[in-house]
């Protein structure tokens, strides 16, 4: 299994991730995007 730290992705590097059948476990806290060309986490 490959461990993806998903708040450093880009959206579209995120929705490309979505599209595997990827397990995804969600940190629970305020994580915003403040635009397409930045991480998530910013």
């Amino acid at each position: 299994m490959i461990e993806v730290d998903w708040a450093r992705l880009k959206a579209h590097e995120l929705r490309a991730l979505a599209n595997e059948n990827a397990v995804v476990i969600l940190p629970i806290a305020s994580i915003e995007q403040h635009g397409p060309h930045l991480p998530v986490m910013t």
